[in-house]
């Protein structure tokens, strides 16, 4: 099982972005990959609160909407 931080990392590696300096858009970007890649609702959730965490930025309105979205 792989968690959401190894995700968050594993995308951030794969398109040269620093995981802990990474914008609202690369975590919309991140997040966008994993669904059109079929990854289940809740993994992606996940994916997106570990990124948040991560980032700094869990108090976006935009990804606040994201994850309603979501």
């Amino acid at each position: 099982m792989v968690t959401a931080q190894a995700r968050w990392v594993a995308w951030c590696a794969a398109h040269e972005v620093d995981p802990q300096a990474a914008t609202v858009r690369h975590v919309q970007d991140a997040v966008l990959d994993h669904q059109l890649a079929g990854l289940d609702v809740d993994d992606v959730v996940d994916l997106l609160d570990a990124a948040a965490i991560a980032t700094g930025t869990g108090r976006d309105t935009r990804l606040l909407d994201l994850r309603i979205a979501l």
